[in-house]
């Protein structure tokens, strides 16, 4: 056998295992682009905006062994927000907002019941569960937060399940 064919199947030899090592670590992004529509149907919840806001984006979340999370993002009266929905057996925060909350407070809006929480810097979140459905939805506000604003944006945004 001649040396540079030696030399190339000695290469081969060590990249195909390499190569299979690699292709095992790579997995699927969970987090894809989405329509209002494709949330609703992964999700069975609508998430609307308010029809003024701006910098509308939607988003799923989805893998195996949950419940896919619909996302959307918007900009509604110069403050950003993103609500999110996914059903689950338990009550769970879902928003992502991983902070040390200065200010928690438990509230009903029927039939769902939440806790608002907020920090200092003006980050909060509203945590909301339809506990006949299992649904949890989560309302977080950036910069601007406060516990009415996020009271009014969650009436406006929590879906209507035909009860009070």
């Amino acid at each position: 056998m001649n040396k540079k064919l030696l030399s190339v199947l000695l290469v081969v030899t060590l990249l195909i295992p390499a190569l299979g090592v690699a292709e095992g670590m790579l997995l699927p992004n969970p987090v894809r682009d989405a329509t209002r529509e494709e949330v609703l149907d992964a999700t069975g919840v609508n998430l609307p905006v308010p029809e003024t806001a701006t910098e509308v984006s939607y988003l799923l979340i989805e893998g195996p062994g949950y419940e896919p999370l619909g996302q959307a993002h918007f900009v509604f009266q110069q403050a950003e927000y993103i609500v999110r929905v996914q059903m689950d057996n338990d009550p769970n925060d879902i928003s992502g907002m991983f902070h040390d909350w200065d200010w928690v407070t438990h509230v009903e809006q029927a039939p769902f019941v939440g806790t608002i929480c907020l920090n200092e810097s003006g980050d909060g979140v509203a945590l909301w569960r339809y506990e006949k459905e299992g649904y949890n939805f989560s309302l977080a506000m950036f910069n601007v937060a406060t516990q009415e604003a996020l009271l009014d944006i969650s009436k406006l945004l929590l879906p209507d399940f035909g009860e009070e």
